[in-house]
């Protein structure tokens, strides 16, 4: 271990106070942490590391390792030469390069129009607009049957199957009430039964 003097100190302090100030993702947040504490609090000011020591040290894969690597050696925040990496002692070289910006405010087209808009700057009659509209249900795509129709459909089939799985009725009592009984009567009928 060094012996550290009031030089060292002073230039851990500036490189501590800098990276609290810089803009860092987190990653390189994490690589530059580990960085100062395998250096400057083992007293050196460079170290000899391995990508894979460092992924063990910060939990990140050694793939982003080596792009935060060289992001932050693109900033001149650190130095590396090989295995050997350390901080960059003039912290002035530093470059401040903001993070990434997720979503971009980007301005609406606005072609020239007549028609006033809420907004300055824009006319409602022209604005171009990627907007879902909600088109409610369109009254024709159901089929609107009459009683009739209806009567058709649940007539004599259904109500045999509804009788012999449901009701567990004979076929010869089921083919009786369908003869003796209109179709409003049967099913009058059922409902009672099927409530009971």
């Amino acid at each position: 271990m060094r012996k550290r003097t009031k030089e060292f100190y002073e230039r851990m302090n500036r490189i501590m106070e800098k990276l609290a100030k810089t803009n860092l993702s987190k990653w390189e947040g994490k690589y530059s942490w580990v960085l100062f504490r395998k250096t400057f609090g083992y007293g050196e000011y460079k170290v000899k590391i391995s990508r894979f020591k460092m992924a063990d040290l910060t939990g990140m894969y050694e793939t982003h390792i080596s792009n935060t690597q060289k992001r932050l050696e693109e900033r001149n925040i650190i130095q590396v030469n090989g295995k050997i990496k350390g901080f960059n002692l003039n912290t002035d070289e530093w470059e401040k390069v903001p993070l990434p910006v997720p979503f971009k405010k980007v301005p609406l087209p606005v072609l020239k129009g007549t028609a006033t808009s809420t907004k300055k700057g824009t006319a409602t009659s022209t604005l171009i607009t990627n907007q879902i509209t909600n088109t409610p249900r369109r009254e024709d795509f159901y089929i609107k049957l009459s009683r009739k129709e209806i009567e058709k459909l649940e007539s004599e089939n259904w109500y045999r199957a509804v009788m012999w799985n449901y009701g567990k009725f004979g076929m010869e009592y089921i083919e009786k009430t369908i003869k003796d009984y209109d179709y409003d009567t049967r099913m009058s009928c059922w409902y009672i039964y099927a409530d009971s």
